[in-house]
Parts: structure tokens; sequence; C-alpha cells
């Protein structure tokens, strides 16, 4: 009878440990589910957040002004907050009618002279270096003077800039190119 009993109380301690367990793993699910849906809710926020980020125009992030010295041509980039322009995307061609824009002949970005910018690791490129609020890139008059003479005297001769940037937020912009008259760059020196 002893035994019977030791049995019957042992199988009812049985019964309620398993009833405890199922009603605490009832609860953690429970729970789970709930932070679950607001992670889930949150993500979907930061995706519409996403969706909905506006983004400057390239002109409005890099604003590109010219200045001209007696001695240097001077490209300077104005970089709204929160957005970057690619030192290695920096490019300079000299154009007319002999020098096509493909042209190897009429790359003069080797004779660039570029600001320091800062050194990071871009998931796309690898290390990169970046600049933020302000690129600076010259390159001496007598250089383009030089690529001038060796012109056609008719030919029109232009300088073609290329730069590349991105937001802070995710956007990369294409690579941008801009052409301007050697002949304004060389007659409009202070």
């Amino acid at each position: 009878m002893d035994s019977s009993k030791y049995l019957q109380d042992l199988l009812l301690k049985t019964i309620l440990f398993m009833s405890l367990c199922l009603s605490i793993t009832s609860a953690v699910a429970e729970q789970n589910r709930h932070v679950n849906d607001n992670v889930t809710s949150s993500q979907n926020i930061n995706v519409l957040d996403q969706s909905t980020q506006t983004f400057l125009s390239v002109d409005e992030a890099f604003q590109l002004d010219i200045e001209t010295s007696e001695t240097q041509l001077n490209l300077i980039w104005i970089i709204a907050p929160n957005y970057y322009l690619y030192r290695h995307a920096f490019e300079l061609r000299y154009l007319d009618e002999a020098h096509p824009a493909t042209s190897a002949e009429g790359l003069i970005t080797n004779q660039l002279q570029l600001n320091s910018g800062l050194k990071t690791h871009d998931d796309y490129f690898g290390p990169v270096e970046v600049y933020y609020h302000q690129a600076t890139a010259s390159v001496k008059i007598s250089s383009l003077m030089t690529l001038a003479r060796q012109s056609e005297p008719d030919n029109k001769a232009y300088l073609l800039i290329k730069y590349q940037g991105c937001a802070e937020a995710g956007l990369c912009y294409p690579v941008q190119s801009q052409q301007i008259s050697l002949d304004n760059v060389l007659l409009n020196r202070i």
C-alpha cells in the first residue's frame, strides 16, 4: 500500500511538474512572439524609412566651382553633409577634334594635384580615399597651355572633368562628367 501511494504521489508530482513546464514554455513562446513582432515592425519601419529617404541631386550634393589664377586651374567641390567623393574616380581629359573623349592620349589625370582625403574601406571598392565637405584638384595652367599649343589653331579645346560620389545613406551616383571650354579657362585667369 505504501508503494502504491508512493507511486500515485510520484505520478501526481510528475504531472504537476510537466504542467508547470508546459505553461512556462507557452509563456516564453508568447513573449518571444511579441519580441519578434516588435523587431519585424522596427525592420519594416527602417525599410519604409529607406524607401522614403530623399537624396540630393548630384549638383546639390557635389557643387563644382572652377577658379583660375595666373598659374593654376582649381576645381573645388563643395560636398553636402553626409555625402562624399571618391579620390580614385577623379579624371581629367583634354579634348579637341584630334583627342576624342575615349583617347588615352588626352588623359591628364596624372597632372592633377589633389588634397588629402580620408582613408577608409568601401564594401565595393575595398581600401579607398574619400572626401567629405570639400575636395580640391589643381592643374598647372602651363600644362594646359602646352596641350593647347599642340592642337590645331581652329580646334576648340575642352577639359572633361569626371568624378563620382555617394550618400552615407547608401546611394551611389553614377560617374558624373562636366565639360568646360579651355579657352574660357585660359582667358579668365586672374
